[in-house]
């Protein structure tokens, strides 16, 4: 009979043992195996990945606004002649004054209007610049009020200082051609178109200028203080 019992006891063991063998052994192949939906949560469910990190941070897309901030500004070209010693174009970053300009070509010639050129004129776009002889000013060159002072002005507004004393100087139905050019932005092209369309259509007020190629809004309006039609 104690010999029963104990072959019982052994056989318990035995049992016991091959159960708990068999339970690591699976639990093993399912570790390696990665197939652990049955005792761990999935993954995907909690927004884990197996790096630990959440899936959303792993696979989103950094949003960009679509422009690039540090972006320096877009150049701009200069072209400048007339009485500098190296004319041509020349790119510069916008809002430089004219001094730089011509500096970079090179500095005015002696025969240049140096004492009549805004220096501090500021450029924002694309534009040529002529620079005039004094002999140019003195005979009513004005193609550019802002950069040129034509000669009898004291000032860059082409008013001469006393806006009352130049109003209505300039009759547009006679004067001749000199006499049109002394007007800002009025060269001697533009002189020429005015005589010419005066002559078929003559003004019947100074507004009638705006017919004459060439002269738009902007120029009118810096003239039309200095002009009369009689």
């Amino acid at each position: 009979m104690a010999i029963k019992k104990k072959d019982r006891r052994k056989m318990m063991i035995y049992l016991t043992a091959f159960v708990l063998v068999t339970a690591a052994a699976f639990l093993y192949k399912m570790f390696f195996d990665g197939d652990m939906s049955g005792f761990v949560k999935s993954s995907a469910a909690s927004g884990i990945s197996a790096s630990g990190k959440s899936l959303e941070t792993e696979t989103a897309v950094p949003e960009t606004s679509g422009t690039d901030e540090t972006t320096e500004p877009e150049a701009i070209d200069v072209y400048i002649c007339g009485q500098v010693n190296s004319p041509g174009v020349y790119r510069f970053v916008p809002g430089v004054i004219l001094d730089d300009v011509i500096r970079r070509a090179g500095g005015m010639t002696a025969a240049a209007a140096s004492d009549r050129i805004n220096l501090v004129y500021i450029i924002s776009s694309n534009m040529s610049v002529y620079i005039p002889t004094e002999e140019e000013c003195l005979s009513g060159y004005s193609d550019d009020s802002g950069i040129i002072r034509i000669a009898g002005k004291n000032s860059w507004d082409n008013t001469g200082g006393d806006p009352s004393a130049a109003r209505g100087t300039v009759n547009i139905n006679t004067a001749g051609k000199e006499e049109l050019m002394t007007l800002p932005g009025i060269g001697e092209v533009l002189a020429s178109q005015i005589i010419s369309y005066r002559e078929e259509h003559p003004f019947k007020s100074v507004k009638d200028i705006c017919n004459v190629s060439g002269i738009g809004q902007a120029k009118y309006n810096m003239i039309k203080d200095l002009i009369v039609c009689k």
